[in-house]
């Protein structure tokens, strides 16, 4: 595992890209380039938009088959994304990545290093650390009712495999395990908000392909950041691995 400090790779010295807000952004899973590969991407899964991708900034991923059984994946980090190969026939897979440390500044947000975004972090100025998971289904199973552990995760509450074009697809967020009220749940540009229960109801479009986004926030008990921005993804690949 690198350690989180080289996953940072430009201060704010030396990286005047000024981006839209890190928390918009999500990771998803969608095929690779090549039969029997699948790719992280980052950026914006509801607008079709995909941006530069970190790889040094993914922490992992995780395989399973139909009997919840891990199957070994094979990690390509490039300089512009990573691709992942299975060593064996899958029905999900999760993915995790830390996105870092941003400095806001004019609505504007600002890639730094732990030391810079302490260093900034006061009352005039807001830092966030961000964080990003994803996690992709690739056929009916009972997998797609379990909680598979990630901080901030979505889990439909009926097999999303048999809901079509216009069906309501009913999703639990979790947060460290347990529901959460007040979530932001996205799907092709449109946002819900999860009830006291932690559930949403999402109408799904046509293709085979869907993506839905949830982000959180919390307060950080870390002196560099006020506070933590957490998004998580959801795909369902009706096309299968």
């Amino acid at each position: 595992m690198i350690k989180f400090l080289k996953e940072l790779v430009l201060s704010a010295t030396l990286l005047p890209l000024l981006i839209q807000p890190a928390f918009a952004h999500s990771i998803w899973i969608d095929k690779g380039d090549k039969p029997g590969e699948l790719k992280i991407l980052y950026g914006h899964p509801e607008l079709n938009k995909i941006d530069p991708y970190d790889s040094i900034k993914f922490q992992g991923a995780r395989a399973y088959d139909k009997a919840v059984f891990p199957v070994q994946l094979s990690v390509q980090r490039r300089y512009n994304g990573v691709t992942l190969v299975p060593q064996g026939k899958i029905v999900a897979l999760t993915a995790r990545h830390n996105n870092g440390y941003f400095v806001v500044k004019d609505d504007n947000y600002i890639n730094v290093f732990r030391p810079d975004a302490l260093a900034a972090n006061n009352k005039q100025t807001n830092v966030v650390h961000t964080y990003k998971y994803a996690k992709a289904f690739y056929e009916s199973s009972g997998l797609v009712s379990l909680w598979f552990g990630l901080p901030l995760e979505i889990i439909p509450q009926q097999d999303p495999f048999t809901v079509g074009a216009g069906g309501t697809l009913k999703v639990l967020v979790l947060y460290r395990g347990a529901p959460q009220q007040g979530a932001t749940v996205e799907y092709r540009g449109k946002k819900l908000t999860t009830n006291q229960n932690g559930f949403a109801f999402v109408t799904l479009g046509q293709g085979p392909f869907h993506v839905i986004e949830s982000e959180y926030s919390t307060p950080s008990q870390d002196p560099a950041a006020d506070e933590i921005g957490h998004a998580s993804s959801l795909t369902i690949d009706k096309r299968g691995f």
